[in-house]
């Protein structure tokens, strides 16, 4: 009887386990942005999202949850759209004050509470990528869904789904799809669907590619999460560096489901801090297999990005602690894989997914003359190098030959700080007519033990020997000092593509990377 007893209170125990909430503040649903960011906030009448563990049941049932707001002390009852035991969505109810408040969430009898930011504006766009990452969830003028299959036409409608605009429509919108501003834009509320607005405009003539970056501004120079967008002249397939139009013909007609990826690069890395240089040269690749869905919902490497466009990825601390995010490739397992340069042959095992080998280390410090330069091991150098692998268990035997010859950053030294109310100029020299310029920063702040940085990419010809980094890329980044900040300039050679039993897509390139520390104010 004790026995029996006993299980039946451990029972129910299990059943009724107190939620917990895991990733600090609840967020808006599409751009999960951090309580540290400057698009931060919940609006009135959007979604927003709680994420944790034990929160509602394993199947999704709005109705096993309740969903209070208090704020200002005000209590508001929130309507739940979905609810499973790690996340829970709900509306922000359209009458909320403006402040800070918290959201408690009730499950089985048991609660738990979290920050909340409630703003007018706090605009989220919806992607198919991770936490707020990735393709656009949009639409065509008919309401067909804009993909690698149906891309968006230059000239015609395209329709973004969102969050966060609040109890007014009114008040200024900009959005950018690449380098331009899109005409004719609006906003609507989505009928039937609590929550979400539709953002419509007409894309840029200049807009072409399957990944071409979209960012929405509103009111106070405030931008939403980025996300990309497939466009190509109408009757054409949308082209990227990974996949042509040929690859999209195949996906088109149900040949390729799936892909299978292969991408290499050679690389040096050199990192300026405090007068010291300390250079690594290394290869690296992986090898996997995916679906096209999860290829097409995010995670291209920089040289997907549409050429003269910049890029401002996700914030990845919604990921809660102990937790990676979900990736559905499945690794494929090579032969033994060669390099072969200027320096001689270098062996670099076998790789299973992704592999990784550094090829030579060097430093240099300003010395007294006379002083000769400390030894250096470093293996990469201007030349034709050889990529060879023997067949293994997934991807045949392959052998390219690829050229290292990097554009060089030449006005690295007149920047230290970077004034994000102004444009930033770059300048190089060298590169192939073909390879690309990738510029990159990064910044970094820390408020209450919620750290915050965010990342800008952008993509250019080698050939242009400049490319100025706008305005609004550099707000997306925090104010900063400068040991929290960097900035670089990466030289990518044209990808050489090559073939292998196996592999659907596959190439190899080289990058010399310059990274100086550098403050954002």
């Amino acid at each position: 009887m004790k026995r029996t007893f006993l299980l039946a209170v451990l029972c129910l125990s299990a059943l009724s386990a107190a939620p917990k909430i895991k990733v600090n503040h609840a967020r808006n649903a599409a751009s999960y942005a951090s309580p540290l960011a400057p698009n931060s906030g919940v609006a009135p009448g959007s979604r927003f999202i709680v994420i944790g563990e034990d929160l509602g049941p394993a199947e999704s049932d709005p109705s096993a949850v309740t969903v209070k707001v208090n704020i200002n002390g005000a209590t508001y009852d929130a309507q739940v759209i979905s609810a499973t035991n790690k996340q829970v969505v709900a509306v922000m109810p359209a009458d909320a004050q403006v402040g800070q408040g918290t959201v408690t969430l009730t499950f089985a009898g048991e609660s738990a509470e979290t920050p909340v930011i409630v703003k007018e504006r706090a605009v989220g766009i919806f992607a198919t990528g991770s936490y707020g990452d990735g393709a656009a969830i949009a639409t065509n003028a008919d309401g067909n869904a804009i993909t690698l299959l149906a891309p968006a036409n230059p000239g015609k409608i395209a329709r973004l789904r969102a969050t966060g605009f609040g109890a007014s429509l009114e008040g200024e919108i900009e959005v950018r799809i690449g380098s331009d501003a899109a005409a004719n834009v609006s906003v609507n509320r989505v009928a039937d669907q609590p929550g979400i607005d539709e953002i419509q405009f007409e894309v840029p003539a200049s807009a072409n590619g399957c990944f071409v970056p979209v960012a929405v501004r509103t009111g106070n120079n405030t931008w939403a999460n980025f996300v990309t967008l497939a466009v190509a002249a109408e009757g054409t397939r949308c082209t990227s560096a990974t996949l042509g139009a040929a690859d999209i013909d195949r996906i088109a007609s149900g040949e390729l489901k799936e892909v299978r990826v292969s991408s290499t690069i050679g690389s040096r890395v050199a990192i300026s801090m405090e007068g010291v240089e300390m250079v690594t040269d290394a290869i690296s690749g992986s090898f996997h297999k995916m679906t096209i869905e999860d290829f097409a919902a995010g995670g291209q490497f920089q040289g997907d990005f549409a050429l003269g466009s910049c890029y401002v990825p996700a914030y990845s601390d919604i990921v809660p602690e102990g937790e990676v995010p979900e990736t559905r490739m499945q690794p494929l397992k090579t032969g033994n894989l060669t390099l072969n340069g200027p320096k001689g042959p270098r062996d670099l095992g076998r790789a299973n997914g992704d592999f990784a080998v550094e090829l030579g280390q060097g430093f240099s410090i300003p010395l007294p003359p006379g002083v000769p330069a400390p030894p250096s091991s470093l293996y990469l150098e201007p030349g034709t190098y050889r990529y060879a692998a023997t067949a293994g268990e997934d991807v045949g035997a392959f052998n390219v030959e690829f050229q290292y010859n990097p554009a060089i950053w030449n006005n690295s030294n007149t920047i230290s700080t970077v004034d994000r109310s102004k444009d930033l100029p770059i300048t190089w020299t060298g590169g192939g007519a073909n390879d690309l310029v990738v510029i990159t920063g990064s910044s970094a702040v820390e408020s209450d033990d919620v750290e915050y940085s965010r990342t800008f990419i952008c993509v250019a010809k080698a050939s242009a020997g400049s490319f100025t980094v706008p305005s609004y890329i550099l707000r997306q980044l925090p104010e900063g000092p400068v040991d929290r900040g960097m900035l670089g300039v990466l030289s990518v050679s044209e990808p050489k593509s090559f073939t292998a039993q196996g592999l659907d897509t596959a190439n190899v390139s080289t990058m010399r990377m310059a990274l100086q520390q550098a403050s954002y104010r």
